[in-house]
């Protein structure tokens, strides 16, 4: 014969309540956890796809005037809702046009520079060309300036 003990059905609430307890004592740690790991993958994949940037840039360069290569560049999205850009180019005496910077959330992640040789990535406005939270194709091409060999960049429209 079964005996049902009436304190079980009793205690369920303490115990529930001890579970809600734990669990929101756990959950914000978790969570920043899980950002913070988004957010090293983010670093990386950007980091990935800056390098992307700098070995075409560097294939162009070596090849001499007037050669071209077209580059696919994705920029990662976050999770929790991180936003990623990639910055490069300029002017042509711009010292941003040396290096390409890699952002999350407005913040400088990483920094790649031009150097060994030293190239220089200008855009046809003479501005940065900054890539934002989305899949582009970009064409490098290198240019002679008064003796100077440049590589210049160009988003190209998917459409």
């Amino acid at each position: 014969m079964r005996h049902f003990d009436k304190k079980g059905l009793e205690g369920l609430p303490l115990k529930l309540m001890i579970i809600f307890l734990i669990l929101s004592l756990t959950m914000p740690i978790l969570i920043e956890n899980a950002e913070y790991y988004d957010t090293l993958v983010i670093k990386k994949n950007l980091i990935i796809e800056a390098e992307k940037i700098r070995k075409g840039a560097y294939s162009v360069y070596l090849s001499g005037p007037e050669n071209l290569r077209t580059i696919n560049v994705e920029i990662p999205k976050g999770t929790f809702g991180q936003v990623c850009r990639l910055e490069f180019g300029g002017g042509i005496n711009d010292s941003a046009s040396l290096m390409i910077k890699c952002f999350i959330n407005d913040d400088l992640c990483g920094t790649i520079i031009l150097d060994n040789p030293r190239i220089s990535i200008v855009s046809n406005s003479g501005q940065p060309i900054v890539i934002e939270n989305d899949s582009i194709k970009l064409s490098l091409s290198c240019v002679e300036i008064d003796r100077s060999r440049f590589v210049q960049a160009e988003v190209i429209s998917l459409d």
